[in-house]
């Protein structure tokens, strides 16, 4: 981490310690997709093994965030969502949901909008990777 930043951020956890981290974990959790929760947690397990003194709160708090982070997987995502996503537009999406075999059939909110299961999307992704 660049150092300035890195001392910036202790001065101001040292002021105020609650809302320092209140607010961190208000914007972490916001991020789409969990992508911020996977980094608080990925912080916390860095933390962990080289800390014998507050353990304990450092697990609690990793197995808050993973609960967070499973809790995220289960939003509904738009078209424009999945465009965002994969840095394309809707109607590549489109053609994707259409020709990729594999992807998640997606279904109508009740706005009439089409949607798909994050986790479900999450879990095409990650077999699309293994292969």
């Amino acid at each position: 981490m660049n150092s300035a930043l890195e001392s910036a951020i202790r001065q101001v956890a040292r002021h105020n310690p609650e809302a320092f981290a209140a607010a961190v974990t208000h914007r972490l959790v916001a991020l789409p997709y969990g992508s911020g929760t996977r980094a608080l947690i990925a912080a916390l397990d860095d933390l962990l093994p080289d800390r014998m003194e507050g353990v304990a709160a450092l697990a609690e708090a990793r197995a808050a965030a993973s609960v967070e982070l499973r809790d995220a997987r289960d939003f509904l995502v738009s078209t424009n969502d999945l465009a965002r996503r994969y840095g394309v537009s809707p109607r590549v999406v489109w053609n994707t949901v259409q020709h990729q075999e594999g992807f998640p059939k997606s279904f109508k909110a009740s706005s009439g909008q089409s949607v798909w299961r994050l986790s479900e999307v999450a879990a095409w992704e990650d077999c699309e990777a293994r292969e």
